[in-house]
């Protein structure tokens, strides 16, 4: 089988998964591969990737134990797969989910696994949106920048797949969180500090909207500490 950026699977197929559906097939571009391989002690073994359909979802992808070497080839990001005849299963733990759907899919021995090329370089370069807050929140899976506010500084967090840095931005009455994939963070950040921050805008559910930093280039600071105490608190209101 051959496929192209122009059998990409739609929002509305994707949409239209039945969670213990076992016949699922799905089109996209790799935006993400990991595994589990180096963690020591790990019950059990994974290889997850992610699929892109270009339009705003994205779709995990997991092999687990035995079947492994179904994905164990695709390595590199951008590349064209067809997954067939696997099932939908509903996301019990988002912070395991690297997708923006509430569902994943899992590979089963009889899953069909094929690369099909890679998409086209004007498909993989990202036009950067400059936009509000309130506006972030309807543009999943575009890449975005804005002026904001910091609302909570950068925590450090780590568990058994990731590393991460979590915090918040607001205008003044709407928030944002904003989300850092590094150990290191040197940037000191306080509340009320002005930034302009660039990401992509992500969808972990059942959480609300996380705009994605590649790291932490994509935040600069403006000017120190100029946004009251009252409209930090204040800016709390997530738009959904």
């Amino acid at each position: 089988m051959s496929f192209s950026e122009s059998d990409f699977s739609s929002n509305e197929e994707l949409d239209n998964i039945q969670v213990g559906d076992a016949t699922v097939d799905v089109v996209g571009s790799v935006c993400r591969v990991s595994d589990n391989f180096d963690c020591k002690g790990a019950k059990n073994k994974y290889i997850k990737i992610v699929l892109n359909n270009n339009a705003g979802r994205q779709i995990q992808v997991t092999a687990w134990n035995n079947l492994t070497h179904l994905l164990e080839e695709i390595k590199e990001i951008d590349k064209i797969v067809y997954v067939g005849n696997v099932k939908a299963q509903k996301v019990t733990r988002s912070i395991y989910n690297h997708g923006n759907m509430d569902i994943e899919l899992i590979v089963k021995e009889n899953s069909c696994i094929e690369v099909c090329g890679s998409i086209s370089k004007s498909s993989t370069s990202s036009q950067v949106v400059s936009c509000s807050i309130i506006d972030a929140y309807s543009r999943i899976g575009a890449k975005v920048e804005m002026d904001a506010y910091i609302k909570n500084s950068l925590r450090f967090f780590k568990n058994q797949e990731f590393v991460f840095y979590v915090g918040a931005i607001t205008d003044g009455e709407h928030k944002l969180e904003i989300k850092i994939n590094t150990d290191h963070v040197e940037i000191p950040l306080d509340k009320g500090d002005s930034v302009h921050v660039v990401g992509v805008m992500e969808r972990y559910p059942p959480g609300p909207p996380v705009l994605n930093l590649e790291s932490e280039n994509g935040i600069t600071i403006i000017e120190k500490k100029v946004l009251d105490f009252d409209s930090v608190y204040n800016g709390y209101r997530n738009k959904l």
